[in-house]
């Protein structure tokens, strides 16, 4: 368990460091950075909080919440390469 947990700490940070230099470098981009920063914290927060919420509320069925986690992932992806097919077009 300890071997894992420190692989999952540390391959985490390793993917976190170049998506936030990626980041970071949108946000040099614009010319005002902190409504930037703004609106895309503020739906990650929202997110986050649904999430727990939903979490909570489903915490003594945990078979529903796997399902629910199943379904979330689907469209994410499909909304994904939903907007990746949209860009190209334009």
């Amino acid at each position: 368990i300890f071997v894992s947990s420190f692989l999952s700490g540390f391959l985490g940070l390793m993917m976190a460091i170049p998506f936030s230099a990626i980041f970071y470098d949108k946000i040099a981009e614009h010319k005002e950075p902190t409504t930037f920063i703004m609106f895309t914290e503020i739906p990650t927060f929202i997110g986050r909080m649904l999430i727990w919420i939903i979490a909570i509320i489903l915490a003594n069925n945990i078979k529903s919440t796997f399902i629910i986690a199943g379904i979330a992932t689907f469209l994410f992806i499909f909304l994904k390469f939903g907007v990746k097919e949209h860009k190209k077009k334009h």
